[in-house]
């Protein structure tokens, strides 16, 4: 069975964590991943896609009836493992569920170690793309994820999607990655700003 990995581009069009969340006066090097020991991936194959090559996703025909629930076994861990919420960890949201999807899809054990150093390898890899590791827009997310997991499986955007698409999309075995507004959700943990 193919692996497939849905980016969605949900209306409120921001990430888990939006700008100005933590404050960025308090940043002096970005690149604070650069005294850790960790790969490098060049990232000069990725380019920012334009909306309008998205993907259209396939759906089950509305004939088919959608199964009552759906379980797709997924690792977990916090952006933040060891608890440290200063940066890089406050801002490493979206790269936490690129990991984390790629894990699921490979169907492998993820170690905390594993999962650090993977998230921290994306930071260079999209300073240099994009200029910043904040708050990348999905369809940027969407190419570091290809380049990063090449051989993983296909994954594409659907942009505004409705509940009865994400949930064609679990019913068909597809993972979703869906970056919502927290503040917006009544999230207590969104403070500041």
């Amino acid at each position: 069975m193919r692996a497939y990995i849905i980016f969605l581009s949900i209306c409120l069009g921001v990430l888990t964590i939006p700008d100005g969340f933590f404050s960025r006066d308090s940043i002096i090097d970005t690149t604070t991943a650069a005294s850790i020991d960790i790969p490098v991936i060049d990232m000069a194959i990725v380019k920012q896609t334009p909306k309008s090559d998205t993907i259209l996703a396939p759906t089950i025909p509305k004939e088919k009836k959608l199964p009552p629930s759906v379980y797709i076994y997924t690792p977990y861990y916090t952006q933040a493992p060891d608890g440290d919420r200063k940066l890089p960890w406050s801002m490493l949201c979206s790269e936490a569920n690129l990991v984390l999807a790629a894990y699921a899809v490979k169907g492998k054990t993820l170690s905390k170690e594993q999962f650090k150093k993977e998230m921290l390898a994306m930071i260079p890899l999209q300073e240099k793309a994009f200029g910043t590791y904040f708050s990348i827009p999905m369809h940027d997310l969407k190419s570091v994820y290809d380049t990063i997991y090449p051989d993983i499986g296909k994954t594409w955007i659907l942009d505004n999607p409705s509940i009865d698409d994400i949930k064609s999309q679990l019913a068909q075995g597809h993972l979703v990655i869906a970056p919502t507004a927290g503040k917006l959700l009544g999230n207590p943990f969104f403070i500041n700003g």
